[in-house]
């Protein structure tokens, strides 16, 4: 039997490379059990009617909470986790109802008063594993889905990356397996784009070291297409610090084989740059004009902001869940009593902690020098010191983004490698039965730490949650016009990070049931929408906890029926000379008081120039899409069209495809007017939504789509030769 002192150390090898020794021959069939497993089990929580969203915590709000046969403990509420039901599942409903309509989602019509919903990089929209899902599945197993697509996606990239940098196959695959199973990825799940776009680095990076082992084309096809990808994903901070990091991992590995004499690879990872920027132009030009239009647009670095990040980022104490996840506790059982989990949580595991250990004392190896390297500066960026000083003040749009915790990933990325290099030490020089004994235990013990982890980081619940049916929202569907929107009030002071808020379709929750909503709440909206709020609540329309949520609670507003909201609804009576009430909806649970506005006008109507203000104006039909909406004008006199849609670049208007002017209404810029002149015949009028970003980011996306097809099949070499040695 041979000695662990005569054993072969890590080689950098493809992941077909043939095994070091004989006693490794089997190894990789450790790994694709692993890989089988985690996929099964996936699917039979997703297509078993489970999803990694808190759905549960709507059954503790109105309403819900009317005929909610069971609310959960206010305990186990996570502000930053309602993101996933408020947000996402939104997000994936419109996603899905535009693609399955035939529509690009360009625009969305069900928050804000409308809003870009495309140029919200977390729609996601371009990304083909959102957008196949969103289109054939519901959305809350979309969601599911997806949380297990990239699970495997980081398992098998991670795979990937460990034996281009030395691991054996059961190393590597255990590496894959710890990055996706635990940490950032399982805390992170119900905010699903943050998950989706760490995946993907990994392959970066893999696709850096093809290009630095001789395999240019193949390596700067792997770094494109994962970069773009990251970006395409969902989360444009997450991206960044992607880009940052692949950038820094290059400029290294480079500086180091200069100095070495090594061959010199730039251009194909400079030409994988590229490519990762033209792919993902359709993504980031829209994202970054909303961002600049947005009220995060106007943000400047500052001490006083640069401290708040401190304040948020990783502190010495969250490191004990490295060594023992649940050292302080989980949201899902109650026990956490810290701030946003997500942002705080490296754990990997005890088992991950032992064998990152082990290779960090045990192992010789530039890799494990390289990985404790990578780890340490993740730490180091995410608690917030110096060098996430340096990238606040002085990189342009990522610095502003802040939220130094959200490098975790990096760190947990570098950790499971560490983990993988372990593994290979441990059973380096053992054979037969002795190397198959304790490989086994040691999946046994990976496969357990994984189950673990799953069952008490995830908050799962049933899918039927999502949407399901109640007698506000039954009553709603059956009242409303395909135009109309709904005020739900939500007192501002009730909004409160813990313990649970109280609060009646918080912002969003409308939209999975096709009800417009005049509030929103998003990272990226219209700063003209705030603005606009702000004059109707005659102060800051957000509450104190969220500054993204956009909360109106002034009923007395006298323009808010030419927003085109219908009804306003209540958990308590309202005293308002501008509203009406219409009815009243009790249950066990309570009560929901439902109010017109006096003033109520449908989303566009026709209102003559002369005596508008004597005549109530006419209710105009429209055939909307998401991003095109279609007006039939009936004979009038000269006239105005009023529309209730927020102002944005890239709208345009044509009155029987005529180019056509509008303004905006003196006292309510959300509302736009366009002036009909007199005519005896029906005319159209036509809003289509087509913004520059769009059709430039587009374009070139497209290009260099074609172009990366082309290198794919013109570099003229095997499939075979792609996959090994």
């Amino acid at each position: 039997m041979s000695t662990m002192s005569t054993s072969l150390p890590p080689q950098p090898g493809p992941f077909f490379a043939p095994p070091r020794d004989s006693a490794e021959a089997g190894d990789w069939r450790w790994g694709l059990l692993l890989l089988a497993l985690l996929l099964g089990a996936g699917a039979a929580l997703a297509f078993g009617g489970l999803t990694p969203l808190p759905l549960n915590q709507q059954e503790g709000m109105a309403p819900w909470s009317l005929n909610a046969t069971h609310a959960p403990d206010p305990a186990t509420w996570d502000s930053l986790w309602w993101d996933g039901v408020a947000q996402f599942l939104p997000w994936r409903w419109e996603v899905g109802d535009a693609l399955r309509h035939g529509k690009l989602p360009l625009w969305s019509p069900w928050s804000f008063c409308g809003q870009p919903l495309l140029a919200n990089g977390q729609s996601a929209a371009l990304y083909p594993p959102v957008a196949l899902c969103c289109r054939f599945l519901e959305p809350a197993m979309a969601i599911a889905v997806l949380w297990v697509i990239h699970l495997a996606l980081a398992f098998v990239l991670t795979w990937l990356l460990a034996r281009r940098l030395g691991c054996g196959h059961f190393g590597g695959a255990a590496s894959g397996l710890i990055f996706a199973t635990g940490g950032f990825m399982l805390a992170w799940a119900p905010v699903p784009s943050l998950i989706q776009s760490a995946a993907w680095l990994p392959g970066a990076l893999y696709g850096v070291e093809e290009a630095l082992h001789k395999r240019p084309f193949r390596g700067a096809l792997i770094l494109g297409l994962c970069l773009a990808a990251s970006i395409l994903a969902g989360h444009m901070q997450v991206a960044g610090y992607v880009w940052l990091t692949v950038i820094a991992w290059a400029a290294i590995r480079l500086f180091f084989r200069a100095i070495r004499h090594k061959p010199w690879p730039a251009v194909p990872i400079l030409g994988g740059i590229v490519l990762g920027i033209l792919l993902s132009a359709g993504q980031w030009l829209p994202t970054a004009e909303l961002g600049r239009l947005s009220p995060r647009g106007g943000e400047k670095p500052s001490a006083q902001g640069f401290a708040m990040a401190q304040q948020l980022a990783l502190q010495p104490e969250h490191l004990a869940t490295l060594v023992w996840p649940g050292a302080l506790g989980f949201p899902k059982t109650g026990t956490y009593h810290g701030f946003a989990f997500a942002e705080h949580f490296c754990g990997l595991g005890p088992l991950t902690f032992l064998l990152a250990l082990t290779a960090l004392l045990f192992v010789r190896h530039k890799w494990v020098f390289g990985m404790g390297a990578t780890a340490l500066a993740g730490l180091i960026l995410a608690m917030g010191t110096a060098p996430a000083e340096l990238i606040y003040f002085h990189l342009p749009f990522l610095g502003q983004t802040a939220g130094f915790q959200r490098t975790l990933f990096i760190f947990c990325l570098a950790w499971s490698l560490l983990a993988g290099l372990g593994l290979d030490r441990v059973l380096r020089g053992r054979e037969g039965a002795s190397r198959t004994a304790i490989s086994a235990v040691l999946f046994a013990l990976l496969l357990a730490q994984a189950v673990w982890l799953i069952g008490s980081v995830v908050p799962l619940s049933r899918q039927s949650l999502a949407a399901r049916p109640t007698p506000v929202t039954d009553w709603l569907k059956k009242n409303l016009g395909p135009d109309d929107r709904v005020l739900a009030i939500t007192p501002r002071r009730a909004w409160t990070l813990a313990p649970r808020p109280h609060a009646l379709f918080p912002p969003n929750t409308l939209a999975p049931y096709g009800i417009r909503d005049v509030q929103g709440y998003d990272s990226l909206y219209p700063r003209i929408y705030r603005e606009a709020a702000a004059k109707i609540e005659r102060s800051d329309p957000s509450p104190l906890s969220n500054g993204n949520m956009i909360l109106l609670e002034n009923a007395d507003y006298e323009f808010l029926g030419m927003l085109s909201v219908k009804y306003v609804l209540s958990d308590s009576p309202i005293g308002s000379r501008h509203l009406e009430k219409v009815t009243e909806i009790a249950a066990a649970g309570g009560t929901v008081y439902i109010y017109q506005p006096t003033g109520y006008l449908a989303g566009a109507s026709l209102s003559p120039t002369v005596v508008w203000h004597l005549s109530r104006p006419t209710p105009l039909s429209a055939k909307t899409g998401y991003g095109t909406t279609r007006f039939d004008i009936p004979p009038t006199p000269d006239a105005e069209v009023e529309i209730a849609e927020t102002p944005y670049p890239g709208w345009d208007a044509y009155l029987d495809g005529r180019p056509a002017a509008w303004s905006p209404y003196r006292w309510l810029p959300l509302v736009r007017l366009i002036h009909v002149p007199a005519s005896s015949q029906t005319r159209r009028l036509d809003l289509v939504f087509e913004p520059t970003t769009v059709v430039l980011g587009l374009f070139l996306s497209l290009v260099a789509l074609a172009a990366a097809v082309s290198l794919l099949f013109l570099v003229g070499k095997p499939f075979e030769d792609w996959l090994g040695p």
